[in-house]
């Protein structure tokens, strides 16, 4: 995989934000994104409780892969930059 393609599948660095800035605008966003609800599925004593994703189409299935992505790349930047730092 080349850098170009690399960096299509990620988050693109805001203007002035830090690794450990855009790692939080990440962390933000999935927590959005991941975020679920409970719903009841049947009737009666045989209802069951399931979880399902506030945002629910294939489109956001998508945008949770990116947004995974975007996570581990700048948490891996961050970690390597306050290594450098030690």
């Amino acid at each position: 995989m080349s850098t170009s393609e690399k960096m299509t599948d990620i988050l693109e660095r805001i203007p002035g934000y830090t690794n450990e800035m855009m790692y939080n605008q990440c962390m933000l966003l999935r927590k959005v994104m991941f975020r679920t609800k409970e719903v009841k599925i049947g009737h009666g004593k045989k209802a069951t409780v399931s979880n399902q994703y506030v945002y629910n189409s294939k489109q956001d299935d998508f945008h949770r892969e990116y947004i995974d992505k975007s996570v581990k790349h700048y948490k891996g930047l961050w970690n390597l930059e306050t290594t450098k730092r030690k």
